[in-house]
């Protein structure tokens, strides 16, 4: 696997190939290399120093409620880069307990190199802190979010990634494996961001510059930890999926979109059994 320090700068370069586009429509797998598939732009993000950092998309009540497991927190730091990651603790099978805690920590040290024994070499500064949006018997969404600085770069990256983990079954959980995608599905997206964009900027380049055929490729991509694309990832909340896909530096370098589950509930890919504790499936037509 590439490094991904060096992807840093490399993307920052694209970024600005992006934003000096106007009309021209642009393809953006054109103008990635296979570097820059290592590191996600994302949305400026005020981080938190605490930890976790809860979001109120969830009831406190149900983030409060017993389970059979606790988050902790842990960090990684070396030198000016510092990221904040959970752990959990309490599970009956240490084994399951293990392999969830390798999943967690690895997708928030995913903008680093493999090797995360130093950092020698590189003039970075990285600030990255995370934030459950909903926690379960069997489901735990995380973003891990903030932003990474290179003496290469002109401005600051702002970085958005997130992890699904199926607690029962210790394994990650993609966009693909809740979600049947397909042209119909991303139809229903793209009316929904019609909608609910509001900067004419944005609308362009998500409805007019990219493609329903783009879309679907980014979408059948996310939560591939970079491996097969950077541009989108998924999360869960209390009553809606949300959908990240990159965008342009001047708009924030990403941009999150909320579906509600009842809005979608004919895409669900039902037989994955995390949509069983949304209680979907009894108003299911």
């Amino acid at each position: 696997m590439r490094g991904k320090v060096n992807a840093l700068s490399v993307m920052l370069l694209i970024t600005l190939l992006i934003t000096s586009c106007s009309i021209k429509s642009v393809d953006i797998n054109s103008i990635v290399t296979q570097e820059s598939e290592q590191v996600q732009v994302a949305q400026k993000t005020t981080v938190t120093n605490n930890g976790i950092n809860y979001s109120n998309k969830q009831d406190e009540s149900q983030i409060t409620k017993s389970l059979s497991y606790s988050i902790v927190n842990e960090s990684y730091t070396d030198k000016d880069i510092s990221i904040r990651y959970p752990q959990v603790t309490g599970i009956d099978d240490s084994k399951k307990e293990e392999k969830i805690n390798k999943l967690l920590k690895f997708e928030a040290l995913v903008p680093l190199d493999d090797d995360l024994s130093s950092t020698e070499g590189y003039d970075l500064s990285m600030d990255i802190d995370y934030e459950v949006t909903w926690k379960s018997e069997n489901l735990l969404s995380v973003q891990y979010k903030g932003f990474s600085y290179s003496d290469e770069a002109a401005y600051p990256l702002d970085l958005f990634y997130t992890i699904n983990v199926d607690i029962k079954y210790g394994k990650k959980v993609g966009l693909s494996d809740v979600i049947k995608l397909d042209t119909r599905f991303v139809h229903i997206f793209r009316e929904h961001l019609a909608k609910n964009i509001q900067d004419d900027v944005v609308k362009s380049y998500f409805l007019e510059r990219t493609s329903s055929e783009e879309l679907l490729k980014y979408l059948n991509g996310a939560d591939s930890s970079f491996e097969i694309s950077n541009f989108a990832f998924s999360y869960f909340t209390k009553d809606s999926l949300g959908i990240s896909l990159a965008a342009l530096h001047g708009t924030g370098d990403h941009n999150e979109f909320e579906l509600k589950y009842q809005d979608v509930k004919e895409f669900l890919n039902t037989e994955n059994e995390v949509w069983k504790e949304f209680a979907l499936e009894k108003n299911r037509k």
